[in-house]
Order: structure tokens, then C-alpha cells, then sequence
């Protein structure tokens, strides 16, 4: 029972984390934009947006990915299985690998036509 409740309070302490970690980054994310137009000019603000954008495709690529692993590691980690543990660790490790390839691959392909996309 005091374990249900610990694990209710860490809940609930994690999603006031998070919620507060979005709004900061938004928060941030709206300063430095004001900041980068004021002081560096139009031209530059759009480059910034442009790799903005490109982070922002990197993260999708993701496909909330780190989800169903941090799920998947709940029972292992509650259990003290480090053999598990590692399991799941090395096929992410791998399928992070291949992800980032796919992406590199994909920027390195696009890249000559960027002047086009811009």
C-alpha cells in the first residue's frame, strides 16, 4: 500500500516536472526568437527557424519511441533485472543507431537542394 502511494506521489511529481519543463521551453524558445530578430537581423532568423525545423523533424522521426522503452523498462528496473535491463538497452542502442543513419542519409540526400527549400 505505501509503495502505491510512493509511486502516486513520484507520478504526480514527474507530470508538475514536465509541465513545467514545456512551458519553460516554450517560454525560451519565444525570448530568443525576439532576441536573434532584434540583434542579428531577418536573414539569420530564418536560417534559425530553418534548423529549428530540422530538429523539429529529428524529434519526430523519434515517433515518441522513448515511450514504449521507458515503458517496457518499468517491470525490469521494479524487479531488479539487469539482464533484462540490458536487453532492452542494447536494441535501443541499435534501433537509435538506425535511426540517426536514416536521418543523416536523408539530410546528406536533401542537402544540395536546400537553397531550393529555403
Amino acid at each position: 500500500m505505501n509503495k502505491e502511494i510512493n509511486r502516486k506521489k513520484l507520478a504526480l511529481k514527474s507530470s508538475i516536472v514536465e509541465i513545467i519543463s514545456q512551458i519553460s521551453t516554450v517560454a525560451i524558445a519565444f525570448i530568443t526568437k525576439n532576441v536573434f530578430l532584434n540583434s542579428i537581423g531577418i536573414g539569420f532568423v530564418g536560417l534559425n527557424v530553418v534548423i529549428e525545423d530540422i530538429l523539429s523533424m529529428l524529434s519526430v522521426a523519434e515517433l515518441g519511441f522513448h515511450n514504449a522503452v521507458i515503458f517496457s523498462l518499468y517491470k525490469p528496473i521494479a524487479n531488479d533485472d539487469k539482464d533484462s535491463i540490458r536487453s532492452i538497452l542494447y536494441v535501443v542502442r541499435k534501433i537509435y543507431i538506425i535511426i540517426g543513419t536514416v536521418i543523416v542519409f536523408l539530410g546528406i540526400l536533401i542537402s544540395p537542394f536546400l537553397h531550393n527549400i529555403i
